[in-house]
Parts: C-alpha cells; structure tokens; sequence
C-alpha cells in the first residue's frame, strides 16, 4: 500500500540517461589514433634496427668478416671454458710461447668475462700477411667493462687469434 502523500500524485519523471552512443565513437577515434601512432612507431624502430644490423654485417669485406668470425668462435670457447677449442683458435706465435696447460692456466688467471661485444673489426696487410684488430667490450661477471683489442693474423689454416 502506498503513503497517503503519494495517492493521486504522477510520479516524479527521472531524468534522461546522458547518451553514451555519442562518446564511444570518440573513445574508439582515440583508441584506434594510439594504435595507428603505435605500430607506426613499431614499423619505423624496427625497420631502423633491421636497416643497421644487416648495413653493419655487408659493410665487412671477406676478411674482416673472417676475421670477425674467427673471433667470434675463441671468445666463446673461452666463455663456455672449452679451452682446448679455444687455444686451437690461436696462432702459431702464442702456440710456440705457451703449451695448453700454460694457456689454460693463463686464462683462469684473468678476468672472469661474463659476455663481450664486438665493436669494429680493421684489417690490414703489412709485408704480404694479413692482420686484423676487432675491438671488442667485454663484461665482467661483477658488472666492470672494459675495451679489449684483440689481434688476429691470417695464416695457412685461415684467421687465428693473436692476442
């Protein structure tokens, strides 16, 4: 039963519902400008970063790409401590100063190396044999870095680390 106040009276009319049909094709206008300006900004990134790795690895002539991979394959010999792999990496100079045990120890001797960086790799020729210094950065398990030039001289059996 109702209040006696309320007998006879029409109700009070509620007010309209604000109409949300007019904000949501502007929510989904600024949801789909974010998305555009997004992949946007992906394709450009990504196509910078895919246009410098693949303009830094063509730019190496033959040896310095050999040079680089014979690199490449000592340092991580000697990050795995696969040292034996990694003494048959270099050249016959450090071949004739030191026997594996001596290398072996020479390495455990030095700094722990956590993960290295390549940064250039220069190749020259002086008196008919080629040469190569790849500068590298390493990274100590501790968190120090510093820059190391590593030598690499082209023998018979192809690029060897000379350090």
């Amino acid at each position: 039963m109702e209040p006696p106040e309320q007998v006879g009276k029409p109700l009070p009319e509620m007010p309209a519902p604000p109409p949300e049909q007019a904000e949501k094709p502007v929510r989904v206008g600024v949801w789909l400008a974010v998305a555009g300006v997004v992949v946007v900004c992906g394709v450009f990134f990504g196509h910078r970063l895919l246009s410098s790795v693949l303009t830094s690895t063509s730019e190496l002539s033959p040896d310095e790409n050999a040079a680089t991979v014979a690199t490449v394959a000592y340092m991580d010999a000697v990050l795995a401590d696969d040292l034996p792999t990694a003494y048959g990496l270099t050249c016959t100079k450090i071949h004739q100063a030191m026997t594996l045990s001596e290398f072996e120890k020479y390495q455990s001797d030095r700094y722990q190396i956590s993960r290295y960086e390549l940064v250039d790799t220069r190749v020259s020729s002086a008196g008919g044999t080629l040469t190569a210094v790849v500068e590298t950065q390493m990274y100590m398990s501790d968190g120090r870095t510093f820059a190391q030039n590593l030598a690499v001289t082209k023998d018979s059996a192809g690029w060897r680390v000379c350090e």
